[in-house]
């Protein structure tokens, strides 16, 4: 009687987890299923810095951030130095504009931020 019970439970199981599973994607699947975040491309932006206009280009594929260069600058080339090499190291790596200014660095920072979100823009605008 239990091995009954057992066998029915079991083949229960089994039909519920083959029918109402059907629908479902694995996870790798499920990503190429979601709209794209972004137009795959390079796109410039500008910011506003200490000495002017900051202006970047950035590259992105469908679902991420993939480079960000500082093209033209008028900041001071030391503290534009120290912004490039930690602001644009952490977009890259969080996938936001939104990451912690430099202290050293903060105008600078502030500016490559500000340009690669507007770059950014862009690129979702064209991904609509």
């Amino acid at each position: 009687m239990k091995k009954g019970i057992l066998c029915l439970l079991f083949l229960s199981c089994v039909f519920v987890n083959t029918t109402s599973g059907k629908d479902l994607l694995p996870e790798d699947e499920a990503k190429y299923q979601e709209a794209a975040l972004y137009t795959p491309g390079t796109y410039q932006g500008i910011g506003n810095g200490k000495g002017g206009e900051v202006s970047v280009e950035v590259t992105v594929n469908e679902n991420a951030i993939t480079s960000i260069k500082v093209l033209k600058h008028n900041d001071t080339p030391k503290k534009m130095d120290i912004a490039k090499n930690n602001v644009i190291k952490n977009i890259l790596e969080e996938q936001t504009t939104k990451v912690d200014v430099v202290a050293q660095a903060s105008f600078s920072s502030n500016a490559i931020m500000q340009a690669t979100e507007n770059a950014l823009q862009k690129a979702r605008k064209n991904a609509e």
